[in-house]
């Protein structure tokens, strides 16, 4: 006899995976084929339709991940294993006379990259389990180095706020660039008055390293997000501190931020993506 895991009298876990399978293939192919022909043809704006059926295939994936995520009863019991190291981290973290966010900052990173949230001191593990299932298990992908940047921001973002900082995350375009861009961008946009919207487009899609998608994801988005990270306030400063690539950055022009020690990466807030404060 065959058992079928299910999730309501009619849809079995089972048909769930195979609607989530169905859906990254599609997925997959639209995104090859429009990369093909966007290469062939040089322009980008006849696809920028396809965007809107990515983004429909991406939101009925988001829906049942979620419905499994709800119903899964190894993923319940993670979550609350991961809850039970996210409070003891924090009581630990407040045992320690950290001064500012910097010092959070950097004790987390050191834990982090010692392997201290991880079943073998290891800060990073390829995944075991079924994609599918992974993807659904969201922020506790953070455990045992199996996340990426919104699972280490989102852990790292819940020990700002018990430490009493005002903090949240921000999503935005994480990009590399050189002097010689950077000298040409800003002596474009001294010779006109622009917005802060205009210059991170001028930016981002005339300056910085392009993807294939990145100025179509821009016009359809009005924005382009790759990356999150946790934004904290101390004193009369806001700072973005990045586990995922050992940075922390500084805005030097409106929503465009650079890394305080010297190197060629450059973080771009979205704004339509991110809900912005005043600071």
């Amino acid at each position: 006899m065959v058992f079928v895991k299910k999730i309501d009298e009619n849809t079995s876990y089972e048909e769930l995976l195979k609607q989530k399978q169905i859906c990254m293939v599609e997925l997959g192919a639209l995104c090859v084929a429009t990369s093909v022909l966007t290469t062939i043809l040089r322009n980008p704006a006849p696809f920028i339709p396809f965007l809107g059926i990515t983004h429909e295939l991406t939101s009925k994936m988001k829906k049942i991940e979620n419905t499994m995520s709800e119903n899964d009863e190894d993923i319940k019991a993670i979550k609350i294993i991961y809850d039970e190291i996210l409070e003891n981290t924090i009581k630990e973290f407040k045992k320690f006379e950290l001064n500012n966010p910097i010092e959070t900052y950097q004790l987390f990173d050191s834990m982090f990259r010692y392997g201290s949230f991880s079943y073998d001191l290891n800060c990073s593990h390829p995944l075991k389990m079924s994609f599918i299932k992974s993807v659904a298990m969201e922020k506790i992908l953070f455990l045992n180095g199996h996340g990426v940047c919104r699972h280490l921001a989102v852990f790292l973002n819940k020990i700002y706020e018990s430490l009493g900082y005002e903090s949240d995350i921000i999503s935005g375009h994480l990009n590399t660039t050189n002097q010689k861009c950077f000298d040409a961008f800003f002596n474009e946009c001294s010779k006109t008055t622009l917005t802060s919207e205009e210059m991170n487009k001028k930016l981002i899609t005339k300056y910085l390293r392009p993807g294939i998608f990145s100025k179509l994801n821009y016009e359809k988005n009005k924005g382009y997000s790759n990356h999150a990270l946790p934004r904290v306030n101390f004193e009369s400063m806001t700072i973005l501190t990045d586990p995922s690539t050992e940075n922390i950055f500084g805005s030097i022009l409106g929503d465009i931020c650079l890394t305080i020690l010297p190197t060629n990466i450059v973080f771009v807030i979205n704004r339509s993506a991110t809900k912005i404060k005043n600071h």
